[in-house]
């Protein structure tokens, strides 16, 4: 895309529509610090004895790095799309604002089921010694799953067995 095909895209933008994108980048950068923000003071807090943590606090760590996930995709995406990197014309996805609001929530469920699967399923399944739950590995193996939410209910998806159509349900 040449520089004045952007430049065109960029002024057919109403003033309430520049100022929307401007509001939701920032509550969206604004979401990415607060998780960052929390997952810091998670991370002072943790205990430091040699067990195991309580499944609770590993569960919030999943939690709040499926969030930061969540939020870096959520943002990331916007950048793409509403920079004009994406297929449709920006103003197509600043139409869909509350989208972008809804990532981080769904990054939260995909962390905490990446982490799941993969720190207690299959680190489990093949370690001699049970999963580890270190605030670092939990926290990086959530984010990844918060940050690929999407390819990971892609996943669940296909993993779970299909219903079959009325028509064979009936017979």
């Amino acid at each position: 895309m040449s520089k004045d095909e952007t430049k065109e895209k960029a002024e057919r933008l109403s003033w309430k529509m520049q100022l929307t994108g401007f509001v939701l980048g920032l509550a969206l950068a604004v979401l990415l610090l607060l998780g960052t923000y929390v997952l810091v003071w998670l991370a002072r807090e943790q205990p430091n004895s040699d067990e195991d943590p309580p499944d609770f606090t590993v569960l919030l760590w999943a939690a709040a790095g499926g969030f930061v996930g969540g939020a870096g995709r959520s943002l990331f995406r916007f950048i793409w799309e509403v920079g004009g990197c994406a297929e449709e014309q920006p103003l197509d996805y600043l139409n869909r604002w509350f989208l972008y609001l809804v990532k981080p929530v769904m990054g939260i469920a995909g962390g905490l089921f990446f982490f799941l699967g993969v720190n207690l399923g299959l680190v489990g399944l093949f370690s001699d010694h049970g999963p580890a739950l270190g605030f670092l590995r939990v926290c990086l193996t959530a984010i990844v799953g918060g940050f690929f939410f999407e390819n990971v209910f892609a996943i669940l998806s296909d993993a779970m067995p299909k219903a079959g159509s009325r028509d064979d349900a009936s017979k």
